[in-house]
């Protein structure tokens, strides 16, 4: 578990980076391209490893349940503990995820970040799985179930 609930508000402007050429721009929503800049150099094989690896956390890892049937999605999960407690006992979490997809020629980043949630990372995966899917008018086949 993290212990920092900002993750999310540093790793947005990451991802468009990560997707493309290392180049990104300030996240929002806009009706034309944004302005772009290098964050980071990486080489090609370097670029390459690395949404291999985000894409993996979709494929088989920590957000399994958010595979989108056709579509490569590729992002990171994450965790952070809150120190509150819900009236059962169970701590609360920061949960958030980060996805691009298509992983190999990404049209659309989504982070999302919930607070005092009873689950982690991974159900968060789902619900940003239903925003890129129907971004990409897909329909991901996918179960939102809370831990």
């Amino acid at each position: 578990h993290g212990q920092h609930p900002h993750a999310t508000h540093h790793l947005a402007p990451l991802h468009p980076a990560l997707s493309t050429d290392g180049t990104g721009a300030r996240p929002g929503v806009v009706k034309r391209a944004p302005g772009r800049k290098r964050l980071f150099q990486l080489t090609d094989k370097q670029f390459t490893d690395l949404r291999a690896a985000l894409a993996n956390v979709v494929e088989t890892g920590t957000a399994a349940r958010a595979k989108i049937e056709g579509v490569v999605l590729a992002g990171k999960t994450g965790t952070a503990q809150s120190r509150k407690y819900g009236a059962n006992g169970k701590e609360l979490n920061f949960s958030w995820f980060v996805g691009f997809a298509p992983a190999d020629d990404p049209k659309i980043v989504v982070a999302m970040m919930l607070e005092y949630v009873p689950f982690q990372g991974a159900t968060t995966a789902t619900l940003v799985s239903k925003i890129i899917g129907s971004y990409l008018k897909v329909t991901p086949k996918v179960d939102i179930v809370p831990y």
